[in-house]
């Protein structure tokens, strides 16, 4: 168990400070510290919480609701991609959609759908979102993640 003062455990075991975690130097004897999928889910909401978010959406307003924002493959809880948390670990640690659809195998033609979706509901185009599915009830919650995404440069 690491320290308080490190309380980051690297793989391998040693404890670093919280501040040395993605500023640019390994520190961790296997470059842990330093890898750009964790280093990117440190600066985006929890997969966990990912996760339950998109359980409520789907409990609320219906199981194919998340279809709106992903495509018709994320019909029945992204059984197809290999279920809801398995989604929200590769939102959690992709850079960049692309890498995001390569992760789960999300063919072109749907990381297209997904990506129009997104800038419509940052950029608040409320006719697209609405024309996409999307409730009045609905936009804020999702326009409040895919700012999240599209500040933390995945979009």
């Amino acid at each position: 168990m690491c320290p308080s003062w490190k309380p980051f455990q690297c793989v391998y075991g040693e404890c670093i400070p919280l501040q040395y975690l993605c500023d640019g130097s390994r520190d961790c004897t296997n470059g842990y510290d330093e890898d750009i999928n964790m280093c990117t889910a440190a600066r985006r909401p929890p997969a966990i919480e990912t996760a339950a978010l998109f359980m409520q959406l789907n409990a609320v307003h219906g199981e194919d609701f998340l279809a709106n924002l992903f495509g018709e493959k994320a019909r029945g809880n992204f059984v197809r991609y290999g279920g809801v948390l398995k989604i929200a670990i590769a939102l959690s640690e992709s850079p960049t959609y692309r890498q995001f659809a390569q992760s789960i195998h999300m063919p072109p033609r749907e990381m297209m759908y997904f990506v129009r979706t997104l800038e419509a509901l940052s950029e608040s185009n409320l006719d697209d979102v609405k024309d996409l599915g999307f409730s009045n009830s609905e936009i804020p919650v999702m326009k409040f993640y895919t700012d999240n995404l599209r500040r933390t440069g995945f979009f």
